[in-house]
């Protein structure tokens, strides 16, 4: 424990000297996750159980903090890998080596103040909010220094490396945000599942996404090689592919317009009082969204519609978690699972008759309908007003590469 503070301490002092000393470091994976990863990633969750989720305009219960934290923990493990395997397989577009030992000491060393900023948890929203836009900058500024030094990229190459190890660790972030929250879910994650340890060497399953995501970087070392090193948006679709099925597909969103003609006139009886519709792109991905509101009264509902395009590839990463839960607290009903081919997520609040229906659409589209209405019945109903088997039905428009 105490060369685990020492480390942290010499980070903060003087990263640029600390770098050189851990490259030339004996580590493997599993000697980075115990104890170094598994306690730093531990700061946060236990800060938020004992900072007692008080935000002033909402208090969080206890069972819900409890798995808050859990899956916060379980998803913190998931992202230092994925970002350790990003930093991996970008190496050789900017120059670099490709060592997975390395790799993971990167990853764990530059997350470092980004862990320590969950202590903000205790203090409350606001200034939580500030220690984490810092721990997130440092970590970033870490990642910076240190690539060169680990993995033997040169030094004007880094700034690019690490811009798109940063855009790439969010877009698989999103996924994880949406896996865990949107439908509420903290099980065992396949992306741990598909590492194992044999003679101190890390071995990836090839059909497993880290396994996708190896081949994935072996095959831009080839075209390396032979004189086609990728762009940086053709890596994006690369890791995408390979994070979520090996097909390496891409898509192009639906244009806005076309999902805004989903959104009907009425809804459960209620009047359309206003609609929104956009495509926004970041980099090679697109995403798409359609909302409309419904009212009448004292009664309104909300209708959004999402076309996750160039990343939808990554709703497969929900295949890494367990997708199944239900629970019960007083009047509050939730249940996630599978109906057929799709993700449902259901919630109902008996006190004050308002909950939320949602579905995936053939690994791209989500369809969600909340609000005010007599029962949750009432709710999936209104979605099923949606021509939903069109919508699904366009889940292959806009392929651009792959399968």
């Amino acid at each position: 424990m105490n060369a685990l503070v020492q480390r942290v301490l010499n980070l903060f002092k003087s990263a640029k000297t600390e770098w050189p000393i851990i490259a030339n470091e004996t580590a493997t994976p599993g000697s980075l996750f115990f104890p170094y990863v598994v306690v730093l990633a531990a700061i946060g969750p236990v800060a938020s159980l004992l900072g007692g989720g008080d935000f002033g305009f909402l208090r969080l219960s206890r069972g819900f903090l409890m798995q808050a934290a859990l899956w916060s923990f379980v998803s913190s493990l998931i992202g230092f890998a994925i970002f350790a395997l990003i930093i991996n397989f970008l190496a050789p577009t900017f120059g670099g080596t490709k060592d997975t030992n390395q790799a993971f000491k990167t990853a764990a060393y530059a997350a470092t103040p980004a862990w320590l900023a969950g202590i903000g948890s205790l203090f409350g929203f606001g200034l939580g909010g500030l220690l984490g836009i810092a721990g997130a900058v440092f970590s970033i500024y870490l990642l910076y220094t240190g690539l060169p030094h680990t993995m033997k990229s040169p030094q004007e190459k880094s700034a690019g490396y690490t811009a798109l190890t940063i855009v790439l660790c969010i877009v698989a972030m999103v996924a994880l945000s949406f896996v865990g929250s949107a439908f509420n879910v903290g099980g065992r994650s396949g992306l741990l599942g598909a590492m194992s340890t044999r003679s101190n060497e890390q071995v990836l399953d090839p059909d497993s996404a880290l396994g996708r995501l190896e081949q994935a970087g072996r095959e831009m070392e080839r075209a390396e090689r032979e004189g086609r090193t990728p762009d940086p948006a053709a890596a994006v679709g690369a890791v995408v592919g390979a994070l979520a099925g090996g097909e390496g597909a891409t898509f192009e969103a639906l244009p806005a317009d076309t999902l805004k003609s989903f959104l009907p006139a009425t809804l459960a009886g209620l009047p359309r009082t206003s609609t929104s519709a956009n495509r926004t792109a970041m980099m090679s991905l697109q995403v798409a969204t359609a909302t409309a509101r419904y009212g009448e009264g004292d009664q309104e509902i909300s209708l959004e519609l999402v076309d996750s395009g160039g990343a939808a590839a990554l709703f497969g990463l929900a295949a890494w978690t367990n997708m199944e839960h239900s629970s019960e607290d007083g009047a509050r009903t939730e249940r996630v699972g599978r109906e057929g081919d799709r993700m449902v997520r259901e919630v109902w609040d008996g006190d004050t008759k308002r909950g939320e229906y949602a579905l995936v659409l053939g690994n791209r589209f989500v369809a969600k309908v909340e609000g005010a209405a007599g029962s949750a019945a009432a709710l999936r109903a209104a979605l099923e007003e949606i021509d939903l088997k069109r919508l699904e039905s366009l889940r292959n428009e806009g392929r651009k590469s792959g399968g």
